[in-house]
């Protein structure tokens, strides 16, 4: 067999470009992809060809959050009976709508989320990617047919 193969005809083996082990079907089997390339066309391990992690661009969303007007709305509907209690329906009337409305934004002006509002949500990722060894491009993964 040639020193410079990396596919034995006979035994119909393939073997790493770089180390000469034996490939099984079952590794992970890189092919370089750039023709300008000494390793253009030959297969290498995936031990030999150790894999880069790329960090790629955040996945962003907006996700809502609940806000607290109920509790708001019921400590105004006690007040506002307390207040009718002690006056008229429509004092209470108009306390009620007075302080949920002014009471609730200025609670949301202190940063208390009254009236809900949407978070920003950032999740990193990263990818795990192959170079050739060579050039330091992207290779191809291969799957070698067992059948053969």
């Amino acid at each position: 067999m040639d020193a410079e193969a990396f596919h034995c005809p006979m035994c119909r083996s393939s073997f790493c470009y770089q180390c000469r082990a034996r490939l099984l079907p079952t590794d992970r089997q890189l092919e370089c992809v750039n023709q300008s390339c000494d390793y253009y066309g030959k297969l290498t391990c995936s031990i030999c060809n150790a894999p880069v992690e790329k960090i790629e661009p955040p996945a962003v969303y907006l996700e809502p959050e609940e806000g607290y007007w109920p509790v708001l709305l019921l400590l105004t509907l006690l007040l506002a009976i307390v207040v009718w209690a002690w006056t008229s329906f429509a004092w209470g009337l108009l306390f009620a709508i007075l302080l949920y409305c002014i009471g609730g934004y200025l609670l949301n002006r202190l940063g208390i989320n009254i009236f809900g509002r949407e978070r920003k949500v950032e999740h990193q990722r990263k990818s795990r990617i192959y170079l050739c060894i060579c050039c330091h491009q992207p290779v191809k993964e291969l799957k070698l047919d067992s059948s053969l």
